[in-house]
């Protein structure tokens, strides 16, 4: 008895494991998620141009972009920032903040369109990025009306924070979208949508490098996707219906 084509094919047992994809939309649709993504990103890229004339690398800033000068030379650095850990236990030296993966995103960009510039264009791309990553991940598990709320939650948050919150390099700010972003993908994870994985991991990295205080909540969140991901695998699951992955996997 030969399977027919329908049934060779990966399918999801329970409408819980249906993805949404944008290569599925309309050309109609397709053309107001371009719009809509457009509108997402107008907040961090008109902050980042409104700010261009009057900004300059300072303090801790100024710092960062000789950091990511210093990236592909003798003086590649291999940690974060200096911090002033030093001021609140009883060690007097300076921790370092975890790692120095902004400084290597922002290189190419400072290197070609000069320290102002070069931060306020990265800044405002990381942003932009984690929110359409943010509003892309709840569409894909909750459809076009969710993606549309969160997109709209989204420009709400930014708004309110601010431009400087947007697109100010500096450490302390610049991990906030991504932490979100980071939070929503491994929500993904626990409702079982495996493929976003090497995308939560990324985020994720970006996050924990950027700054000590990150580090708690960084550590919460890639424990709950650690432990909760093979929970949710278990005949009973984090939600109550676990074992349906193995079960799709196994069904061709």
């Amino acid at each position: 008895m030969t399977a027919s084509p329908a049934t060779c094919r990966l399918r999801p047992l329970s409408a819980a494991h249906v993805v949404n994809r944008l290569r599925d939309l309309s050309p109609r649709e397709r053309l107001l998620a371009l719009v809509f993504v457009a509108a997402l990103l107008f907040a961090p890229v008109s902050s980042a141009v409104r700010l261009h004339d009057t900004w300059l690398p300072a303090g801790d800033n100024a710092l960062i972009e000789l950091r990511a000068r210093d990236v592909a030379t003798a003086r590649t650095p291999l940690v974060g920032q200096p911090s002033t850990s030093g001021r609140y236990g009883k060690d007097r030296r300076n921790a370092n903040h975890p790692g120095p993966i902004e400084f290597f995103l922002l290189a190419p960009a400072v290197r070609v369109f000069g320290g102002s510039a070069g931060m306020l264009a990265t800044a405002a791309a990381i942003t932009g990025t984690a929110v359409f990553i943010s509003a892309w991940a709840v569409f894909r598990q909750l459809g076009r009306r969710a993606g549309l709320a969160a997109g709209v939650a989204l420009a709400a948050v930014m708004w309110t924070a601010g431009g400087a919150a947007m697109v100010n390099p500096i450490s302390s700010s610049i991990a906030g979208f991504p932490l979100l972003c980071s939070a929503v993908l491994v929500w993904c994870l626990l409702c079982g949508d495996v493929r976003v994985f090497p995308l939560a991991c990324a985020t994720m990295s970006f996050t924990a490098q950027q700054h000590l205080s990150v580090l708690p909540s960084a550590a919460v969140l890639s424990v709950v996707g650690a432990v909760g991901r093979p929970l949710s695998l278990s005949p009973r699951g984090v939600w109550g219906g676990g074992g349906r992955d193995r079960e799709v996997r196994g069904r061709l």
